[in-house]
């Protein structure tokens, strides 16, 4: 399915603590869903928001324009907001925020986008 999601930015998460920019945690509520797009992004939503292969174009709630780059993206990734599930499905998909052991090298260094809370969604 294609959807068109309107989307408020959380910034860039600490995947140590769940922090936000706006000093909220997301493992504080595990029933939200983290959904990983192939753009990079981490939408924050229900379980039942989107399914893995759902193509998404991100739109800005307040400004209803359109956020990212101008493909779609696809949702790869779902995972409850738990942070050991969390990382568990990051590191799956090629993103390893585990805490690095002393004297260890990260082996995976690709980092998340912006991170984004889900507040609407429209099917295209």
């Amino acid at each position: 399915m294609k959807y068109k999601l309107a989307v408020l930015s959380v910034g860039l998460i600490n995947m140590t603590t769940g922090k936000t920019m706006y000093d909220w945690s997301i493992y504080e509520n595990p029933e939200m869903h983290a959904f990983l797009t192939d753009r990079g992004y981490l939408l924050l939503g229900r379980e039942d928001s989107l399914k893995i292969g759902d193509e998404v174009v991100l739109i800005g709630n307040d400004s209803q324009k359109r956020l990212g780059c101008n493909t779609d993206s696809k949702v790869i990734g779902i995972a409850a907001c738990e942070k050991g599930v969390l990382l568990s499905m990051l590191k799956q998909n090629g993103y390893d925020y585990y805490p690095i052991r002393p004297f260890a090298k990260r082996t995976m260094t690709r980092k998340l986008k912006t991170s984004y809370s889900i507040k609407g969604i429209e099917t295209i």
